[in-house]
């Protein structure tokens, strides 16, 4: 390891180089060299360790959430945000899917939103995640809304060339994916 020594000398400053040996520290023993690429993790203080802080609160801490399940269907566009047709078609399947999904307790539509050439519907699962078999949720809500998305046109659509697609997802991550 390189160290760099100034020394004032009257006007001029002189920069020395100095091979300093990386290794352990004589007298306590310890490394000089702290390891690279580790996070060290922290938690919160508890109550009982705040005591002796002036002035110090215990923060809020989060519940521990559930995992969630979400199903996205994108479904394609003309432009980047699509045709007022396109947009009407798409409101009024993501309305219907939302009745659909609270009507047999599936779940509510969360999220839609057009652009770059998509517009997409998210329905978030009300169902827990089974942590033995994840897609459990999303093939039990796919299999009771079969007959909404069977006769949803706009999911058959072929505009540019391009089908609608599906995505299952876990906590924003994906799990499966299809197209219709």
């Amino acid at each position: 390891m390189l160290s760099n020594n100034f020394a004032h000398n009257g006007d001029a400053i002189a920069s020395h180089l100095q091979a300093v040996p990386a290794g352990t520290d004589a007298q306590v023993g310890a490394v000089e060299c702290a390891t690279r690429g580790r996070k060290r993790r922290f938690t919160k203080l508890r109550a009982s360790e705040l005591v002796g802080l002036p002035g110090a609160t215990s923060a809020v801490t989060k519940p521990v959430e559930r995992d969630v399940a979400f199903i996205q269907f994108a479904v394609p566009v003309t432009n980047s945000v699509g045709t007022a047709a396109e947009s009407l078609e798409i409101v009024e399947f993501s309305s219907g899917l939302n009745e659909q999904g609270r009507t047999l307790q599936i779940g509510s539509v969360c999220k839609v939103g057009f652009g770059e050439g998509t517009a997409d519907v998210v329905l978030k699962l009300d169902a827990p995640v089974d942590p033995t078999n994840h897609g459990s949720a999303v093939a039990d809500a796919f299999g009771k809304l079969n007959d909404f998305l069977t006769s949803a046109q706009v999911l058959r659509a072929d505009r540019s060339g391009r089908r609608a697609t599906w995505r299952a997802k876990i906590n924003g991550t994906t799990i499966a994916d299809g197209r219709y």
